[in-house]
């Protein structure tokens, strides 16, 4: 198999950081929080690093969350989202934070109302419970969305992680002989 590419995100407050960890091998740096306060730094970022950072979107109810989702803004997120379009980044992460870590289903239309918003593509997070937020996340794929992150369904075992790797991968839904 290839090499994994890894991406760190997290308290990325200035681009001496950001090219550390690229040089370290890293191929993404997220940035959340410091994108909304200081979208000069983004800026900055986008321009010095192109194709290497991914804009994490936090939201609850379509409003931008920040500081660790403490504090929701009156920021509309496809508002926010449009902005930083134009400064190139290479992805969004979206998470609607009211499903992260529910099991509840992943918010598919939320997510492909931002990814068909620009053209930057999304990856998807927060929610997702099993094999049919696959799916349905692959079905948005010409909008926009191009990823998504998994979490607690794998630790609670209601998502196969094989399974939804078989699947994206073009391989399909996989029989009960394949799985382990």
């Amino acid at each position: 198999g290839g090499l994994m590419e890894i991406d760190l995100g997290g308290g990325l407050r200035d681009l001496d950081t950001i090219e550390d960890y690229l040089d370290e091998g890293l191929r993404y740096a997220v940035i959340g929080t410091a994108a909304i306060k200081q979208p000069g730094f983004l800026a900055n970022a986008c321009s010095a690093f192109q194709d290497a950072i991914i804009v994490s979107l936090d939201a609850r109810d379509g409003r931008v969350a920040t500081d660790g989702w403490k504090k929701t803004s009156r920021v509309d997120v496809l508002e926010i989202a449009r902005k930083f379009a134009d400064l190139g980044p290479a992805f969004f992460l979206y998470t609607d934070i009211s499903r992260d870590g529910m099991l509840c289903g992943v918010n598919v239309e939320a997510t492909r109302r931002l990814a068909a918003a620009t053209s930057v593509p999304v990856i998807a997070s927060g929610g997702v419970r099993d094999i049919g937020d696959v799916v349905s996340l692959m079905e948005a794929e010409a909008d926009g969305v191009s990823g998504v992150i998994l979490g607690k369904a794998l630790y609670e075992g209601t998502l196969d992680f094989r399974e939804a790797l078989n699947y994206v991968t073009g391989g399909g839904p996989v029989s009960d002989d394949d799985k382990l």
